[in-house]
């Protein structure tokens, strides 16, 4: 078990600059549910003056894990390590946040093929139509009827891009990840094809599905440690890991690996795409929070798209 990371919980001034950056102190206005609150309720957890226990550890779990308060830190406070921390201590002593979560990370992650069979029988199904339903005539919460009112997935769609390697120019190593390439494939092959019409000579990482980044998030290290190690194993020394999603980038950044997000791998291509857009295109981009906070690169899909003459339009609150 790791120490508990002091010296990050001492740089802390309290200042509360961060406070209006958390989504969760935002809705509920506690300040125990805050990045300051957590980080003193971690320090009196680890000086023994409280036991942890479900009580203590619901405004801990409440936490989303954004990042938003290292970006508004003015002392540079490395918030993931603390809640990283608690997130392990509470799975090694309360066990995980439901049955659900370790079900999901200790079975189905490391399964790809399981994951995409249940893909299939998703969509084959009329699953989310049938949730879609639901949502409209039962009560829940507002967040629950936003996922089930959710697009539907594109997984059957085919990819609308093709290209082959170049003989030549830079390589890198793409990874389509678990979830991702089980829910959306061809999404997985049209970045490939993106990145070597770009000039890139890309390697799809097909032998390891899952980077560690949810087990990790979850409080399973070993687990996490294990699909890392078995990434690390395949990706050559000093090559460049392109993630299909932030939130796989920013985990595998945090392990020392050398990685670049999709759009920022574009903007440093060594050719110009064949692709623009007319100049009255408008796109909204809405920024994952681990590109914007974890990879602090949260502009690269818009400058790429504005590279590519399209209008950006950015929501007011990208968190």
């Amino acid at each position: 078990m790791k120490p508990f990371p002091q010296g990050a919980a001492d740089l802390c001034i309290h200042c509360g600059l961060c406070l209006p950056t958390c989504p969760t102190f935002v809705e509920t206005g506690s300040e125990v549910e805050s990045p300051r609150g957590r980080i003193y309720l971690l320090k009196t957890l680890n000086e023994n003056r409280f036991r942890l226990d479900e009580t203590l550890a619901e405004p801990l779990d409440h936490c989303l894990g954004c990042l938003a308060c290292e970006t508004s830190c003015p002392s540079g406070v490395p918030y993931r390590n603390l809640i990283e921390f608690y997130r392990e201590q509470r799975t090694e002593k309360l066990g995980p946040r439901s049955r659900k979560e370790s079900l999901l990370i200790n079975q189905l992650i490391p399964r790809p093929g399981l994951l995409e069979m249940l893909a299939n029988v998703y969509r084959l199904l009329g699953i989310h139509q049938l949730a879609r339903g639901l949502a409209k005539l039962l009560p829940s919460s507002r967040a629950q009827r936003s996922l089930l009112l959710a697009p539907k997935m594109q997984a059957s769609r085919p990819s609308v891009l093709s290209a082959p390697s170049p003989q030549d120019g830079p390589e890198l190593w793409f990874h389509p990840g678990c979830i991702a390439d089980a829910f959306y494939p061809a999404d997985q092959q049209d970045s490939v094809s993106l990145l070597r019409l770009a000039g890139y000579r890309v390697h799809r990482m097909d032998e390891v599905s899952c980077c560690g980044a949810l087990a990790h998030h979850a409080g399973f290290q070993k687990r996490a440690e294990q699909h890392t190690s078995e990434l690390g194993q395949v990706l050559p020394p000093e090559q460049i890991l392109v993630p299909s999603a932030a939130g796989c980038a920013s985990h595998l950044k945090d392990q020392g690996m050398r990685v670049k997000s999709l759009a920022r791998a574009l903007l440093e291509a060594p050719q110009n795409l064949p692709v623009s857009f007319p100049g009255d295109f408008s796109i909204v981009v809405q920024d994952p929070c681990h590109a914007r906070h974890g990879l602090a690169d949260g502009d690269a899909v818009g400058e790429l798209l504005r590279s590519l003459g399209a209008n950006v339009v950015e929501p007011a609150n990208q968190d």
